[in-house]
């Protein structure tokens, strides 16, 4: 039997979509209740015919990018000068590079820390270091924005994608190496399509135009300060939706103080609390440490969850995916949102994970998760007493779910 979890709060009647029976979110899409206070009433699910797009292999990594732990600290090849007041910012970037006539992605009214941040990427906790301008740190980025697709996408959390879907914008590239990610063609191989920072305004833009319920900005840790200028400027030519900042988790405080006041709700996924697993599954050494600190930062950005109507329009959610044989973990990662944040926040229980990538050659996560195992994460969270939390059910395990990343509405 199932148990339910449902409590009133300051909206009346029940909760956003809490712990229950019900199908809830990804793959499945629902119609909002149709009475005040009672169950929303399901629609099944019907697969898309998604088909993956062959990438081409990426070219060797650098700086031990599979390595379990790897800071990437090469040696910089420029010295420090002393900026004069005369010097303008574009002068001040050739500068710090030798002198030498590249290309950075410099806008005039940039500060030394921003300049920094692009020949000196210190955005996430591994601090490569590197000018990305020239070379490539962990997560291989350019300095440059890379997308891989732009799209209206229906199966996020119900409170993110309303009539038309949330405005999710694919970033190339990551910051982690999941060895089970499902979106490897663009996180580790790297497909995708460079744009300008006005160019990626125009799609904040065009999503708003398209009736997304959001800007849901997808992995996009590695180009914050570009990010920061597109928001700004798109801002200022009428962008008025949500921005929703979808990361990994894998994130530094400061970089995420850049972001305030411009991110109006936090996805951030929390996906281990033993450090060991970081390190053997996402080469993330200290990972709990840095996203526990990082969503607490999150928290007191955005506060306690808003919504209008059935939207959520501020606040954050945390997701988990479930993996097989790591209940443990799950129920650990569980207590610790519970204790530090309570209901403040909602948290979103994943069990679509699907053994893709580099999973099966891996003993612990070569097979599907089991009804029990996740069940059990559930059965968990309801015996804390949480009752913001979006659950799945059957048919979310699939690679029918995976997009197909092949540039729509990039260029």
């Amino acid at each position: 039997p199932h148990k339910k979890g449902v409590a009133a709060d300051s909206r009346g009647g029940r909760r956003h979509f809490l712990l229950s029976p019900y199908k809830i979110f990804y793959p499945v899409m629902f119609s909002p209740p149709t009475e005040e206070g009672s169950a929303p009433p399901h629609r099944e699910a019907v697969a898309p015919s998604f088909t993956v797009t062959p990438i081409k292999k990426a070219s060797p990594p650098i700086c031990g990018v599979d390595a379990a732990i790897s800071f990437c600290r090469p040696i910089k090849f420029f010295n420090p000068v002393m900026f004069s007041s005369t010097t303008n910012e574009k002068e001040r970037a050739a500068l710090l590079v030798g002198g030498r006539s590249i290309y950075l992605p410099v806008a005039p009214n940039m500060n030394r820390q921003e300049v920094d941040a692009i020949i000196n990427c210190e955005l996430c906790p591994r601090r490569c270091g590197v000018d990305r301008s020239s070379r490539r740190g962990f997560c291989q980025a350019p300095a440059t924005v890379k997308l891989a697709l732009v799209s209206l996408h229906q199966w996020e959390e119900p409170c993110l994608v309303g009539e038309r879907g949330a405005g999710t914008i694919f970033f190339s590239h990551c910051t982690m190496r999941c060895v089970f990610c499902q979106n490897h063609e663009i996180s580790s191989n790297g497909f995708g399509i460079e744009v300008s920072v006005e160019r990626l305004a125009q799609i904040f833009i065009e999503q708003q135009s398209r009736g997304a319920a959001n800007i849901e900005l997808v992995t996009p840790t590695h180009y914050t300060d570009p990010i920061i200028d597109a928001l700004t400027l798109a801002k200022s030519r009428g962008l008025t939706l949500p921005v929703v900042w979808n990361s990994n988790g894998y994130e530094l405080t400061s970089t995420l103080d850049r972001l305030n006041g411009l991110v109006d709700l936090y996805l951030p996924d929390l996906k281990y609390f033993d450090d060991r697993i970081a390190v053997e599954y996402s080469s993330a050494p200290h990972y709990f440490d840095h996203a526990s600190q990082a969503i607490r930062t999150m928290f007191a950005q955005v506060g306690r969850p808003i919504f209008n109507g059935e939207l959520m329009t501020r606040g954050v959610i945390v997701r988990h995916l479930v993996l097989p044989n790591h209940r443990r973990d799950s129920m650990a990662i569980l207590d610790w949102l519970y204790q530090t944040f309570g209901d403040d926040i909602y948290i979103s229980l994943m069990s679509q994970y699907t053994p893709m990538f580099r999973a099966e050659s891996y003993k612990n996560l070569n097979r599907r998760l089991t009804t029990f195992e996740y069940q059990s994460v559930v059965d968990h969270a309801l015996e804390l007493g949480i009752k913001n939390c979006f659950v799945q059910t059957g048919g979310a395990s699939s690679t029918d779910f995976v997009p197909n990343f092949d540039g729509s509405f990039i260029i």
